[in-house]
Parts: structure tokens; sequence; C-alpha cells
């Protein structure tokens, strides 16, 4: 018989529909209970000066929240009512989207639920408040870890989507997509800069709202103004040797793209110093910097891939992950390396 489980996350770029085609190709049933927080608008002015009379003067940080889930409420808890089947689990990824009485209704459905969080905590509050409904609550980032307040709290990382195959014979060199934020433009600019004169065929993509702010900026970077869906994002990097990683310098923890790297056996660059601690790490494969000076760059990208142990690559890919995460055996458990912790 199938195990069933309640899979919940924002539908940001589509990710949500990755994740639940691979837990299909693993044989579980899946109630998708993902919803779209990133086009949320308010109905009406009214409703935006509300928001704001709430969390400036009533301090209820929650009312926008509210908002979003309102959107869908009805689709979203139709799906729990029709449920006649108890299901085994429950995951949900950044669970903070959803109102405490969505939590408990699911809480009252499952065997077990699980949380994860592929953010840093700081970066989301409120986020403290859902924790305690979770049998366990899984972060990524080392600082997470342990909690003082929350026992449940557990180490792991991302991971890659491993029903799907990689590319043969890559056409393009760089690989990088993301959005166009000013702290990180000074290092993307400087590492173009210092790649120019390679004659490398690059894929360089940065989201931006305001194309009239790109005028003069590297003639290698394609700017969008409409984000790729994940399944573009993958089909691009699959096209791709190497795949650039820049640290969002809030958390410490290491993004999608670095345990894309190593599923897909991807040479990556990356500006985030902690991806040394961990059993992946390779010389000629992770190529680390400041943001400051690529000094290196150019012997890094003319070294080959060097192949990773089998084990390696596996306990990172998502059939391992689930696994770890739903506490089913056999599994590789995903902890963070002491230095880390210890930091």
């Amino acid at each position: 018989m199938k195990k069933r489980i309640i899979l919940g996350l924002p539908t940001d770029n589509s990710i949500n529909s990755a994740i639940q085609a691979n837990l299909e190709n693993l044989g579980f049933e899946v109630i998708n209970v993902s919803f779209d927080i990133a086009n949320f608008k308010y109905k009406n002015f009214g409703q935006r000066i509300h928001n704001f009379f709430r969390k400036t003067f009533l301090k209820d940080k929650n009312f926008k929240k509210r908002l979003k889930y309102n959107n869908h409420r009805q689709e979203l808890e139709n799906q729990l009512n029709m449920l006649h089947l108890k299901p085994d689990y429950a995951l949900l990824i950044r669970p903070d989207i959803y109102p405490t009485e969505f939590l408990e209704k699911i809480k009252q459905k499952v065997g077990k639920m699980y949380g994860y969080h592929w953010d840093g905590l700081a970066l989301y509050p409120l986020t403290r408040d859902v924790i305690p409904y979770f049998d366990s609550f899984y972060v990524f980032d080392p600082k997470d870890y342990p909690h003082p307040e929350f026992p449940n709290v557990k180490p792991t990382t991302s991971f890659y989507i491993d029903h799907v195959k990689t590319k043969e014979n890559p056409e393009n060199d760089i690989y990088y997509i993301g959005f166009m934020m000013k702290k990180r433009m000074p290092s993307i600019l400087r590492l173009l800069e210092k790649i120019e004169p390679l004659n490398l065929k690059l894929d360089i993509n940065l989201l931006t709202k305001d194309l009239a702010s790109t005028s003069g900026l590297n003639k290698n970077i394609n700017f969008l103004t409409e984000p790729m869906t994940y399944q573009q994002n993958l089909e691009r990097m699959m096209n791709s040797k190497v795949i650039l990683d820049f640290l969002d310098s809030s958390h410490g923890g290491l993004s999608l793209r670095t345990f894309e790297a190593v599923g897909f056996g991807k040479k990556l660059v990356t500006n985030n110093p902690s991806v040394k601690y961990y059993d992946f790490y390779n010389l000629a494969n992770i190529f680390v910097w400041d943001g400051e000076n690529p000094y290196g760059i150019e012997e890094f990208l003319k070294k080959p891939y060097e192949k990773l142990p089998e084990q390696i690559v596996k306990k990172y890919g998502f059939t391992n992950w689930i696994n770890y995460i739903l506490e089913i055996e056999p599994h590789q458990k995903i902890e963070f390396p002491a230095e880390l912790i210890n930091s």
C-alpha cells in the first residue's frame, strides 16, 4: 500500500511540482496543499491600511499572512476535509506561511508531522510560533542548531531532485540565475570581468523589475522581468558545466544549487566559505572566493571535474533526504559539520 503524505510549501517557481513528482516517483501518494504567496495583492486600499494599522499599533505581524492564506483557504481546507484515509506524514516547507489553525487541522489528520525551513530562522521570526506543532522541525542553517528553546529542531541541508538525469555534453560553460540585488552586484560584476577574457559561453541571468537600472551593466548578463520555473532552471543548469552561487549574507546555510552541483556533476563557484567543511568538498570541483578578487579561477575552470563517491552523491539526493526527514530506514543522516555548529 502506498505511503500517503501531505505536502505544503510556497509555489514560487513551481518547485513544489518537482518535489511532488519526486515523491510520486518514490511511490508516495501526495496531497499537495502548497499555495502562491509571491503574487499576493491587496484587494483594496482599505485592506492595505488595515494591515498597516494592525502591524504598527497592534504588533500583529500575522495579519498579512492570513490574507495570503485566505485567498486559498477554501481550496486547501476542502482537500483536508475530503481525506478518508489517514495520511502517514505531513511535510511543510516554510510552514510559517500557514496559520496555526490550519496546522492544527493537519496535525489531527496525520500520523507524524515534519517541518523544514530552507531560510535562516532570523529572516522569518514568525517561524518560532509554528515549531511546536511538529514532531521534528528541520533547519538548514547551522546558526539555528541546536535551538535553545525547541528540542525538536534538527539539522539537515538542502537537496537535489534526483528523479531527473543530467545532460551529457552541456553546451554552456557557466550558468547563474538570481535576483538583481544591490549587495550582490559588485561581486557578480567583478567575477564576470575576470572571466570575460577566457571566451567562455555564459548563461548569466538576473531577475529585476526595473530594467532601466540595468543600463550600462555587463553585456553578458540577461536581464529577466519574469522568473523562470524550477523546471526551466534545471534545464539551463543541466546544459552548463559550472554553476555560480552567491551567498545571501543573512544566513550561513548552503543553497539548493550547491547540492544540484553535487548531484548533477557540475563544478561550483561560490563565495560561501562554509562549503569547505562538508564531506563533498573537493578543490577540483568547488572554487571558493571572498567576493572580492577571484584569484585562481582561470586555473580552476581548466581543471576537469573529479567524480565524487557514489555514497556521498546519494546522501544529498531527495530520496535519501526524504527518508532522513521522515525517519524511514534505511537512510544516511544529514548533519552539520562540527566546525560550523561550534563556531
